[in-house]
């Protein structure tokens, strides 16, 4: 879960090129995950949902890549404003 400052939702092009971008970003990985982007009026985050379902210490390694690399493109995203 990508939770975004409300003011970039009322911008439709800019939300669409965000999605997209991390939507590309995951693709060139071949990683198969799912995105959810959501308003806040708090600080931005980014969110895993259920991560307790995996039992596997490796998967839940990966999983944890995943997020990182996530923060740092929510990162990159914050000092492109």
């Amino acid at each position: 879960m990508f939770y975004l400052l409300r003011d970039m939702f009322r911008d439709k092009m800019m939300i669409n090129q965000y999605a997209e971008s991390i939507r590309t970003h995951f693709e060139q990985k071949n990683l198969d995950v799912v995105c959810f982007f959501l308003p806040t009026d708090e600080t931005e985050r980014l969110e895993c949902i259920n991560p307790k379902y995996i039992d596997d210490q490796n998967e839940y390694e990966k999983l944890k890549r995943i997020l990182a690399d996530a923060e740092k493109l929510l990162d990159a995203q914050k000092n492109e404003e």
